[in-house]
């Protein structure tokens, strides 16, 4: 009996865990060409998040595995790299962030953000909104309740022109492609002053006109906590901006002018590596592990 529960409790685990991984790619496989996610997929995944955290510390402890101490070490040759870091820091900012605060200062208002309605000019919510400029968030807006206030509010917007594309993006689902629209915004203005940003699937010839100088107000705070962050690990490190001769740049978002040019700002004396932005923490780590682990 107890074997036949073991087996059952691991095949219900497994099973969790292959919904998990099944259903956001065939969200966005629905997206792609059916212009439709699933509904009910992001709650899905929450629920099945927890029960798969519950289920493995239940096999853990059925294992023997939820804790286990080891008085040997694990790294053969002795490796010790700590002395050759001098202050770390960080700040939880990334591409997304770029994205969001694109879309809310430059892409948002044209479908009705920060517009008014009703006797008293109230402020129509901005919470729709906010879901919807962040990939996390965006499935859980599709739901009764918005569509029943979205429409109330239609009949008493001061900006119905613009009020009723929220309306669009809601009765359609298509919050995803809004925010890959946003997202694009960004990519082409690394590289472009203007960009033609087109949403042809919330209104017919319908185009936000974006210049890179607005995308980098919008992102200016981001930008000054990316550099706050800087200034601190120099601080920490006690070491002056004129001593650092390299900055390595990685990850997509230091593609971003402004980003770099402030990074120039902080380190007017040090040569900015940026090869290989997009896979060196993964060579990194790869490195890492060899050095640590090969034989």
């Amino acid at each position: 009996m107890k074997r036949a529960l073991d087996r059952l409790e691991d095949s219900f685990a497994s099973l969790a865990l292959l919904v998990m991984v099944v259903l956001p790619l065939s969200e966005i496989i629905a997206r792609r060409f059916f212009g439709r996610g699933i509904p009910g997929s992001g709650p899905i995944v929450s629920h099945l998040t927890l029960w798969v955290g519950f289920l493995g510390a239940a096999i853990a402890a059925r294992e023997g595995k939820l804790l286990a101490l080891a008085t040997g070490t694990f790294l053969k040759g002795g490796w010790r790299r700590t002395a050759d870091i001098l202050a770390s820091t960080g700040v939880r900012i990334g591409g997304n962030d770029f994205d969001k605060e694109l879309s809310l200062s430059l892409i948002m208002p044209e479908i009705g953000y920060r517009t008014t309605y009703g006797e008293k000019n109230i402020e129509v919510p901005l919470h729709p909104f906010h879901q919807l400029a962040e990939w996390s968030k965006v499935n859980f807006i599709y739901t009764p309740k918005a569509l029943m206030q979205t429409r109330q509010i239609l009949h008493q917007s001061h900006d119905p022109s613009r009020y009723v594309r929220l309306l669009r993006v809601l009765e359609k689902e298509t919050g995803h492609a809004l925010l890959a629209a946003a997202e694009r915004a960004k990519i082409v203005l690394t590289a472009d002053e203007e960009h033609q940003a087109l949403f042809d699937f919330i209104e017919d010839d319908f185009v936000v006109n974006i210049g890179r100088a607005q995308f980098e107000i919008s992102i200016r705070e981001e930008v000054r906590k990316i550099s706050a962050a800087a200034t601190k690990c120099l601080h920490e490190a006690q070491v002056k901006p004129e001593a650092i001769d390299l900055v390595i740049l990685t990850g997509g978002s230091t593609e971003v002018p402004v980003v770099q040019a402030e990074f120039k700002r902080l380190f007017p004396q040090a040569a900015i590596a940026d090869e290989n932005k997009l896979s060196s923490v993964g060579l990194g780590l790869a490195y890492d592990s060899q050095n640590k682990f090969s034989g």
